[in-house]
């Protein structure tokens, strides 16, 4: 079983940071997993939560945001952009992108595809995720060969709706409801399954014992010893 950083090393430094990816790969970690939004430029960053809390308590949304702005407020912990992840990261690990925003879905796929993708099989090395299926469509259309994943939550057999039609590479589910029959379907069709956020040494041994492909933890250092 494959163990991926949840943006980066989450349990030992700020999360999406480039950072916590460069931890997470020292832990040990066979991959990074990301979140991407879009400022208001409609450039791709690497951040979870839209709302900024700032001091004082003023809030502001990246989506509102241009990126020089959003790089001006967040000086003590900056916020990368997707460009500059891919720089450092590309090759050197698998990458689990995350779309977290309207319209990331299209803006990662052609980033990847003008700056990344050399040849169909480089998309080999990413997978491109979301809760969202418009974001998922959007990606496919603007890349025919990506590999998509499509994340679960409570349902786990929602994938079976838009297989035909996305042709999911991956599933990720959450650890709690990832149904043995969900993967027994998923393995009949060849996709890659994982499960988010697995942190205790007992969930993850659950999840070898279901077969899963990897699991995605804040610890990964912790969770591979648990393996060994």
């Amino acid at each position: 079983m494959l163990v991926w950083g949840h943006r980066g090393a989450k349990g030992t430094h700020t999360a999406n940071t480039i950072e916590a990816m460069h931890d997470a790969l020292r832990q040990g970690a066979d991959g990074l997993e990301f979140d991407v939004r879009l400022t208001r430029d409609k450039i791709p960053v690497v951040i979870h939560d839209n709302t900024l809390l700032l001091t004082r308590g003023i809030n502001r949304s990246v989506s509102n945001l241009t990126l020089s702005e959003l790089q001006k407020i967040s000086k003590e912990t900056p916020v990368p952009t997707l460009q500059e992840v891919l720089d450092v990261f590309w090759h050197k690990t698998y990458l689990n992108i995350e779309l977290k925003s309207v319209g990331s879905g299209e803006s990662v796929a052609i980033l990847l595809g003008n700056h990344y993708i050399k040849s169909s099989k480089d998309w080999q090395n990413c997978l491109i995720s979301s809760f969202k299926i418009k974001e998922l469509r959007r990606a496919r259309q603007a890349a025919p060969h990506a590999r998509l994943a499509l994340l679960h939550n409570r349902t786990p057999f929602t994938f079976i709706l838009y297989q035909r039609s996305l042709k999911f590479a991956g599933l990720g589910f959450h650890r709690l409801y990832a149904s043995a029959l969900a993967l027994a379907i998923a393995r009949r069709l060849g996709i890659f399954t994982y499960a988010y956020t697995v942190n205790k040494p007992g969930g993850a041994r659950l999840l070898v014992d279901k077969k899963i492909d990897a699991v995605v933890t804040d610890y990964p250092r912790r969770i591979l010893d648990t393996l060994k």
